[in-house]
């Protein structure tokens, strides 16, 4: 019989439930798990990964790795290896949902957490607020969760923005092969492709 989550698992849990408009790196869910100890070990991180993957799965949370510049499909859009990993994700949180768009981002890997977050209140702003890309997205997946759809003017709003994202793409890729053919968002644990921010 299952003893349910164990200390690690609650842990991480308690840092999703106290922050959801933030997103956790696996070196900060490291560092916070195993504070105090003077040497953090590929076992600890394993531990942390393991237990942070099944706490996301219940509390609707992501891991999104982060890309590296000039590999995959010649948009970037590849998994990385060292130097950047994963970062967790609330799905179901506008803020957390954008930062965790731009800090997987190869545009800005050069970028801190607080530049990132500067720009989420600046020129990414209308992406987060009202009618804006990453607040369709949000809505989507709790719409999903609850298994029902958005409302009319909603859907509406995210139709238009799908075509304009597919009429964008389509004149990308009739002057680049390696143009993204699909605009439309996913909700799974992937990170969606989003063209918002080359229109």
């Amino acid at each position: 019989m299952s003893r349910g989550p164990g200390r690690i698992e609650r842990a991480i849990e308690a840092l999703f439930v106290a922050e959801p408009g933030r997103t956790f790196s696996t070196d900060e869910l490291v560092e916070a798990v195993y504070r105090g100890v003077n040497r953090i070990e590929k076992k600890h991180r394993v531990v942390v990964l393991r237990a942070a993957n099944k706490v996301a799965e219940r509390m609707h949370w992501a891991k999104w790795q982060c890309e590296r510049l000039g590999q995959g499909d010649g948009w970037g859009r590849s998994p990385s290896l060292s130097g950047r990993g994963a970062v967790y994700v609330n799905l179901l949180d506008v803020r957390s949902y954008a930062l965790g768009n731009l800090l997987v981002d190869h545009v800005h890997a050069d970028k801190s957490v607080a530049e990132i977050e500067a720009m989420l209140d600046a020129e990414n702003a209308k992406d987060i607020a009202y009618g804006g890309v990453w607040w369709f997205h949000v809505e989507e997946a709790k719409a999903k969760l609850l298994g029902c759809a958005v409302d009319p003017e909603t859907q509406r709003m995210i139709d238009v923005d799908k075509e304009g994202s597919k009429q964008f793409c389509e004149s990308l890729k009739a002057i680049s092969p390696h143009a993204p053919s699909n605009a439309s968002a996913s909700l799974d644990a992937a990170r969606p492709m989003h063209t918002s921010h080359l229109r």
